[in-house]
Parts: C-alpha cells; structure tokens; sequence
C-alpha cells in the first residue's frame, strides 16, 4: 500500500500545515503568520523555524515492509536529518544522514 497526500494530512501530527508540491509533501509546523514573525527577526530564524522537528506521522499496518523517501531543501539551517521508526510505542530503528 502507498500512502496518499490526503491520506499522509490526517495521519500527520505536530505539523500546523502539510503541503504537496511537484510531487513532493512538506510539512510545517508553523503558520504564515509565524514565519513572518520569524523573517522579521533574522533570516537564520525564518530558515531554523523550516525545520521538520517533532513531526510524527503514525498510522496502521500489517506490512512485513516500510519504504520511506526523502529529500532536503536548502531553506533550513540543518543539514542533519534523522527519522525514528516505532513498532507498538518501541522504537525500532534510526534513518539518519549523520554518525
């Protein structure tokens, strides 16, 4: 089974606004008004506040699998990325690009 934007939206939690563009989904964890809050005191706040930190999608399966794609932009001020994965509340393993 693959997930779809509409599906991937209700499933999504901590995130204030989920996007999909180009094929792509994004998410937020702020609001428009937010981010120009956050312009507004420095460009390096605006590009932290991009972050993805705290975004949880949580859903049910009974796949034997799980495959996860994902690509970084440049409007973040991180370049390390992890992903926790949980089976039942237990972390099971760790997708990250840094040792």
């Amino acid at each position: 089974m693959k997930l779809d934007y509409d599906t991937i939206k209700t499933i999504t939690k901590g995130a204030v606004n989920v996007t999909k563009k180009a094929g792509c989904i994004a998410f937020y964890r702020f609001d428009k008004a937010e981010f120009d809050l956050y312009k507004e005191r420095s460009l390096r706040s605006y590009k932290t506040a991009h972050s993805s930190a705290g975004i949880e999608i949580a859903f049910f399966t009974d796949s034997k699998t799980l495959s996860l794609s994902v690509e970084t932009k440049e409007t973040t001020t991180r370049h390390f990325f992890s992903f926790d994965i949980s089976v039942n509340n237990t972390v099971i393993g760790h997708i990250k690009n840094f040792d």
